[in-house]
């Protein structure tokens, strides 16, 4: 038989749809890796867009670095990172602007 111009005996062609076989299933797994590690990474995201726009609301509100991070249950050094980063943003704190800055510094 002739394939891409090769010549093969059916034993080789055998061997050839078993490695065939055996790539396809490698790429469908990686797929399959890629597709959770994507949904774990936008999970991830959309939790810390969360964490900015209620840390930006309670800064707006004049709340302390303690109250906000005993209002979000978030640890007082993470709050504070965060605070730190838009503090230039004060006094208006823009939530869309707070999160381009925290995640522009991979906080």
């Amino acid at each position: 038989k002739h394939d891409y111009g090769l010549k093969m005996t059916r034993e080789q062609e055998r061997e050839a749809i078993g490695v065939c076989t055996y790539a396809d299933a490698i790429e469908r797994k990686g797929i399959e890796i890629g597709i959770e590690q994507g949904i774990e990474q936008g999970i991830e995201q959309g939790e810390e867009r969360r964490l900015i726009t209620l840390i930006c609301k309670k800064l707006r509100k004049g709340k302390s670095i303690a109250q906000i991070a005993d209002e979000v249950e978030e640890d007082e050094i993470r709050v504070k990172v965060i605070c730190d980063a838009i503090s230039h943003l004060a006094p208006q704190y823009d939530e869309n602007a707070a999160i381009e800055v925290v995640f522009a510094q991979s906080i």
